[in-house]
């Protein structure tokens, strides 16, 4: 389907079916530490990125530039178990998870344009249902939210991480309803 000149994928993912990877070696920056010293993400670590739009795909080459991870890259959007979110896709995202005793899912899924349903299923409904999955996994989920959450990011005041949630239009109503269920099963246990 299209929206006005631009083609608007049927799925909630953004992403184009084939890996784009950019000419070159990426700069290796230091790993970043908690605040305990350990690494954020430490060697050895099986790393599943959902997702391969702009942001995926930059998070798998910046995993992949450090040979400690074992990097596990899946698309919703070219997987129908995942996309439909079936108990066989619930089963393929806890088995890439492999046998690493501290697996990392990082949730690089989400939909920027479409209608107010699509967006509420992308942003909303599909972190939703990775918590529900992923819960007494021993599996740390990191989502990846928008400074829309906080308000409009091209407005006159900066939003911050500190900002209090005020989102505004579809978009950022539907990802803090994402964030916000994220929150909710951490608050309850997960990690």
């Amino acid at each position: 389907r299209t929206l006005g000149h631009r083609r608007v994928p049927s799925v909630h993912s953004t992403a184009r079916s084939e890996r784009v990877r950019a000419p070159g070696k990426l700069p290796v920056q230091p790993a970043r530490r908690e605040s305990n010293g350990e690494p954020a993400v430490s060697d050895g670590r099986r790393v599943v990125v959902l997702g391969r739009g702009f942001v995926g795909r930059a998070v798998d080459r910046r995993l992949r530039a450090d040979p400690g991870h074992e990097v596990v890259v899946l698309e919703p959007a070219d997987d129908a178990e995942l996309a439909g979110r079936t108990p066989a896709g619930a089963e393929r995202l806890r088995a890439a998870n492999g046998s690493s005793s501290k697996p990392v899912v990082i949730n690089c899924c989400g939909r920027l344009r479409g209608t107010d349903e699509e967006l509420l299923d992308a942003n909303a409904r599909w972190p939703q249902w990775l918590t529900e999955v992923l819960v007494g996994a021993a599996v740390r989920l990191v989502h990846l939210g928008s400074a829309s959450e906080y308000g409009d990011p091209g407005g006159p005041t900066p939003l911050t991480e500190d900002t209090p949630a005020h989102p505004t239009g579809s978009y950022g109503e539907t990802k803090w309803a994402g964030t916000s269920s994220v929150l909710a099963a951490r608050s309850g246990g997960a990690d």
